[in-house]
């Protein structure tokens, strides 16, 4: 015992000597761990205030004789607008990759469709978008959330509101527009036609508001999406071996040195699980590793979504709340991945403490939130292709007839000249 109490003694004076000589080190490394992330964000803060942004309108054309495949083209064009960021750009001007916000509003009944970028993008925006839809126009609009007071909710007003987070890692893909098509024309399904006609049924001071904040990506997930393949075939990584663990080995091998006179056993090794083979994985656990492949195959973007609810108080109806889940449940593949609220975001009833103070301070923050329209301000931003975001983010065929859709009066002959290419 004594030998013990001799053994714990000296370990303890080496770790309070280490400590006291090191402490100068990791205090500050420490601290810095903790201020960096609020350094950053008041640096893009200081950023974003320094450009101006525009709210472009869609008008559809009278037909839309294209598939959302035109829209995914679309996304790929604007995902040129990536641009390499060194560690000056990032960490002393605050400069993000450039944010593009694609919104579905309903107001009043009306149905439109937005594509929010900075004003000296909007040739790049409207030429990626007239070479896929010569018919459509675009036209500058006010920002229809400055429409309604900024103190929302209030006296009048309440609304529900959440960002849309996923299911399972940002690797594995939701439903696709795939999914919903069909050869014949009469039988192809479009999942905007959900939304379109829940709009085109609300009241006057009734407004549904979905948007997608997307930033282009290239070289951030790169191989990444491997981990995500890896967990399909059961492959591990070495787990690390804590502190505990080594303090424990440390003190077995003094104790065979000092006081049974063996050689030390060394560090112990992780035991490593042999991962499945292909012949050995489910028709289940195949579909999904063919599907993160098939998915990591196109260029994305970083993409937060949120999603907002708002109604005079005489005429809100809950029930709207439960048709925007529908909407996005539609994309939902069980086996794959699925959009959720995120339950950090959205006003609960189940608060314990403050629960009323709590649930408006909620509200308040998520209109901010889409007001402000940053990439990833409230959750963290997940990984979307182009051709899950062209599911999501379309501009809707003949098979959506709702009858408020928002469209051109007649066919454009052309798109405005002058546009680059």
């Amino acid at each position: 015992m004594s030998v013990l109490i001799d053994i714990f003694s000296i370990i303890g004076e080496v770790l309070f000597i280490i400590l006291r000589a090191t402490w100068w080190i990791v205090v500050p490394v420490f601290l810095f761990n903790k201020v960096k992330p609020l350094y950053r964000f008041d640096k893009v803060l200081q950023y974003f205030r320094g450009l101006e942004f525009i709210l472009l309108e869609i008008k559809l054309p009278p037909d839309v004789l294209k598939t959302p495949k035109a829209m995914e083209n679309v996304m790929a064009g604007l995902h040129g607008a990536w641009t390499d960021l060194n560690f000056r750009d990032r960490w002393i001007k605050g400069e993000v990759q450039d944010q593009f916000s694609l919104e579905m509003v309903g107001t009043n009944g009306e149905p439109h469709f937005y594509i929010r970028c900075q004003a000296k993008q909007r040739n790049f925006v409207e030429s990626r978008i007239y070479s896929q839809y010569p018919d459509a126009e675009l036209e500058e609009a006010e920002d229809y959330t400055k429409n309604l007071p900024p103190d929302i909710p209030n006296k009048d007003y309440d609304l529900w509101g959440s960002d849309f987070i996923v299911n399972n890692l940002q690797w594995y893909p939701i439903r696709t527009y795939f999914d919903f098509e069909d050869p014949e024309e009469e039988r192809r399904l479009d999942p905007i036609s959900q939304l379109a006609e829940m709009i085109v049924q609300m009241q006057d001071g009734e407004h549904l508001w979905i948007q997608l904040i997307i930033s282009p990506i290239l070289i951030e997930v790169k191989g990444k999406w491997k981990e995500a393949v890896d967990k399909v075939l059961g492959k591990e990584k070495p787990a690390p071996i804590g502190i505990i663990a080594e303090a424990a080995d440390f003190i077995r091998d003094i104790w065979l040195v000092l006081v049974e006179g063996k050689e030390p056993l060394g560090r112990r090794q992780s035991i490593i699980k042999e991962p499945k083979k292909m012949l050995e994985l489910t028709p289940g656990e195949r579909e999904a590793i063919e599907a993160i492949e098939q998915k990591n195959s196109k260029v994305g973007f970083f993409t937060s979504i949120r999603g907002v609810y708002i109604g005079r108080r005489d005429v809100m109806n809950k029930a709207n709340i439960a048709g925007m889940h529908g909407f996005f449940r539609q994309y939902a593949n069980q086996n794959l991945n699925s959009f959720r609220p995120d339950s950090k975001t959205f006003p609960k009833s189940s608060f314990v403490f403050f629960p009323n103070t709590r649930k408006q301070i909620r509200k308040r923050r998520i209109m901010m939130a889409y007001r402000g329209r940053m990439l990833g301000f409230l959750s963290k931003p997940y990984f979307l292709n182009v051709e899950e975001l062209a599911s999501l983010f379309h501009l809707p065929g003949r098979v959506v007839t709702a009858p408020m859709m928002p469209r051109t009066p007649s066919r454009r002959a052309e798109p405005p000249r002058g546009l680059p290419t």
